[in-house]
């Protein structure tokens, strides 16, 4: 990340948190960059955000590196009859299908409460059996999976 995006960010937290303002100088900027090197302005943005309707004090880097953990964006595109929605993680991108838009007006409120990504991951175990009901899946991956344990695992 960037000066400019570590400013940007800073006079976020700033606006946001009027009382407690927090100091730009070089050390502060260069050290907000060596915690979120690797990370997007808008993860840390959005993970600010989640903190700030849960919290009523100023988010430390700590708390702000764990929650952006739970941040995600989606994106959703049509190819025929089915709607692939991708849940995008820092890491990691979660598929989905939907034939029924039903089914997909039901994930995308579900989404819309920034659920944990662990129920996100059961669900997408769900809906891969549900598109493809003989899909082999072992039971220890299924398991690794939806604990949110991102090893990898020839056990697929």
């Amino acid at each position: 990340m960037e000066k400019k995006e570590i400013r940007e960010i800073l006079n976020f937290m700033n606006a946001l948190y009027p009382n407690r303002k927090i100091q730009m100088d070089s050390s502060v900027i260069e050290t907000w960059m060596i915690m979120f090197d690797g990370y997007g302005k808008d993860e840390v943005i959005q993970s600010i955000k989640n903190l700030s309707r849960r919290i009523k004090y100023i988010p430390n880097i700590p708390e702000i590196l764990d929650e952006i953990k739970h941040v995600f964006k989606t994106e959703m595109k049509r190819m025929d009859e089915v709607v692939i929605v991708r849940v995008i993680l820092h890491d990691e991108i979660i598929p989905f299908k939907f034939k029924d838009s039903s089914k997909l007006q039901e994930f995308i409120s579900f989404l819309k409460t920034s659920p944990p990504i662990e129920d996100i991951k059961y669900m997408h175990m769900n809906n891969i059996l549900e598109m493809n009901p003989f899909a082999m899946i072992s039971a220890k991956a299924m398991e690794i999976y939806a604990s949110g344990n991102q090893k990898k695992s020839k056990q697929y």
